[in-house]
């Protein structure tokens, strides 16, 4: 990718994006209301996979306990129920932390990955 295609706020994100192996998420603004999001949907539409998007403080669960709420209402479902299980909020940092140790792991084939039971494919 040549320096001049990420010369826009959206291509320098969406580049940084592609090439992280986990997405932590701390309070912040608009803007990180935006990046948080675009990672979700990225991971929602299957264009990362097997990474984590770790949101810590209580600024991130409320705003996806509200996500849940209203993209799953009955005769308005926008998102498959898996979906809403994308991002993992945490209250501290060392919870991300260890979300992370444990990731870092299962890439590394130290621990099994979780089974779906009903698919018996790996879950991340």
């Amino acid at each position: 990718m040549s320096p001049r295609s990420r010369q826009t706020f959206f291509s320098r994100l969406h580049h940084s994006v592609l090439l992280s192996d986990a997405y932590v998420g701390v309070p912040g603004g608009i803007g990180t209301v935006i990046e948080a999001s675009l990672v979700w949907q990225l991971l929602q539409v299957r264009l990362l996979h097997e990474t984590p998007l770790i949101l810590v403080g209580a600024m991130w669960s409320e705003l996806v306990d509200w996500a849940r709420r209203n993209v799953q209402r009955p005769g308005f479902e926008l998102v498959n129920p898996e979906d809403k299980a994308i991002p993992r909020c945490v209250k501290t940092a060392d919870e991300a932390i260890a979300i992370l140790k444990e990731q870092h792991a299962r890439r590394q084939g130290l621990v099994d990955r979780p089974r779906d039971e009903a698919t018996g494919k790996d879950q991340t």
